[in-house]
């Protein structure tokens, strides 16, 4: 029997061992900074909840809107199915929890939304259109002048209308807008929010 050969061999497969457990613990420390860092955009989205001056990057912006726009739904449907959820007045269902939950996510989503546009160097003042519409979405839904009891539209109803679709126009275009890549560097906005490696912040 070679010894020789038969330790070589076990000297070969311990040092693949011992780089695949290198590779994953790499993995693993990577995986852990993600969810670390995650973590910290999405505590940061809450705790600059009412400030509106400074900036804020893509993934400080859609990372938590995203966020809610996939499992909020999600979490208020499992809710209804357990528990209602809604409201019955004068036989009109008013989804009083869904409505709350999303006024209250208005807030940071508005104002980070409104940093996200400085952070492009927009004006902040256009994302007032974005809250504007699904404020006056509920309206419609709350108050339906469109149609009157003849079927027949009425003179506020297509005034309302034309109004909605411009604010809907806004809204998409704004929302668009976010899409974007930031201004590298300062702008009149102050200096950037946050490296994209995330090795620091800015908060100005």
């Amino acid at each position: 029997m070679d010894l020789s050969a038969t330790t070589d061999n076990y000297q070969q497969q311990h040092t693949t061992t011992k780089y695949e457990m290198s590779d994953f613990l790499k993995l693993l420390r990577y995986l852990i900074g993600v969810i670390k860092e995650i973590g910290l955009i999405y505590l940061e989205f809450w705790k600059y909840a009412f400030k509106i001056t400074g900036r804020a990057t893509w993934v400080d912006y859609w990372g938590p809107v995203g966020l809610h726009y996939i499992f909020i739904p999600r979490l208020l449907k499992y809710l209804d199915s357990i528990m209602p959820l809604t409201i019955k007045i004068n036989d009109t269902h008013f989804n009083v929890i869904p409505c709350i939950v999303w006024l209250i996510l208005m807030v940071p989503t508005f104002t980070c939304g409104l940093r996200r546009l400085h952070d492009m160097d927009y004006r902040g003042f256009w994302n007032v259109f974005t809250l504007i519409f699904p404020l006056s979405l509920a309206g419609f839904n709350l108050f339906p002048i469109g149609i009157s009891n003849d079927q027949n539209p009425s003179i506020l109803g297509v005034i309302g209308t034309l109004i909605f679709g411009v604010l809907s126009f806004l809204c998409i275009v704004v929302t668009f807008a976010k899409l974007g890549i930031g201004t590298r560097g300062p702008n009149r906005y102050g200096p950037a929010y946050r490296d994209y490696n995330h090795s620091q912040t800015n908060i100005q």
